[in-house]
């Protein structure tokens, strides 16, 4: 009718322990990298909406350049450079681009280049 207890196994809990540590580190390593991924689209979108303006205007202002670059700084990139990026007027149809690199967090590099044809 009694029944006797059975000795508790210390590594039983201890595996559960440890396992649930993994998941938890897994779990964060995945919303890093979730969260870096949604800042890279932030950027590209920010930088489409600036290839807007440069085929209104047929190339990309000194004050568009800047507001670009504080842009890109408010979404955490930083070393911002902007070469190649078309800086005088292209003339209707020709090919105006911009060029993004910097780093995102500081280690993570960014590449973005767009291309368009001017509407100007």
């Amino acid at each position: 009718m009694f029944h006797e207890k059975s000795e508790g196994n210390v590594g039983d809990i201890l595996t559960t322990g440890i396992m649930l540590l993994a998941m938890a580190y897994l779990m964060i390593v995945f919303m890093d990298c979730i969260a870096l991924l949604r800042t890279r689209e932030d950027i590209s979108q920010t930088v489409r909406r600036y290839m807007l303006i440069a085929e209104t205007k047929g190339y990309l202002e000194d004050a568009d350049r800047q507001e670009l670059t504080d842009s890109l700084a408010a979404l955490g990139m930083s070393e911002t450079d902007l070469t190649g990026t078309t800086t005088e007027r292209a003339g209707f149809g020709n090919i105006v681009t911009i060029c993004v690199r910097g780093k995102i967090d500081g280690k993570y590099e960014v590449n973005e280049v767009r291309a368009s044809t001017a509407k100007y």
